[in-house]
């Protein structure tokens, strides 16, 4: 008989769950999903947005929802399509810093589409 059956159905319910520790919170907006546990956070982004390139300006993309803060700034490589999802390449990078993400990119795109994804420590978002 396995020893899981020698127990009283009482007492399976009240074993800890394990892996209690990586539960994950989703957080979405507009263009943007966030999913985080206490050890990292990924950010999926797919935002629309006319661009400007050259690489000079930050180009505010997304305001973090629900007063999410970045302690530490960020940089990740982002795709970015044109209005008819042909890719430009990888003609851009995104910046996270503060409650912003911003991008640059290289080539210009009157409707362009921001796609990036990067995971960071937990450590380095603050969640109020």
């Amino acid at each position: 008989m396995c020893a899981l059956y020698s127990f009283p159905l009482r007492r399976i319910h009240r074993l800890p769950q394990l892996n209690s520790d990586k539960e994950w919170k989703t957080y979405f907006d507009d263009g943007i999903k966030i999913v985080t546990n206490n050890q990292c956070t990924i950010f999926c982004i797919r935002k629309s947005k006319s661009l400007i390139g050259g690489n000079i300006n930050d180009q505010t993309l997304i305001d973090l929802p629900n007063g999410i803060v970045f302690k530490d700034e960020i940089f990740a490589p982002c795709e970015i399509l044109d209005g008819s999802w042909t890719p430009y390449g990888n003609t851009g990078y995104v910046n996270g810093r503060n409650e912003k993400i911003t991008v640059r990119c290289k080539d210009s795109a009157s409707a362009g589409v921001v796609i990036a994804t990067f995971v960071v420590p937990t450590s380095s978002i603050k969640f109020n």
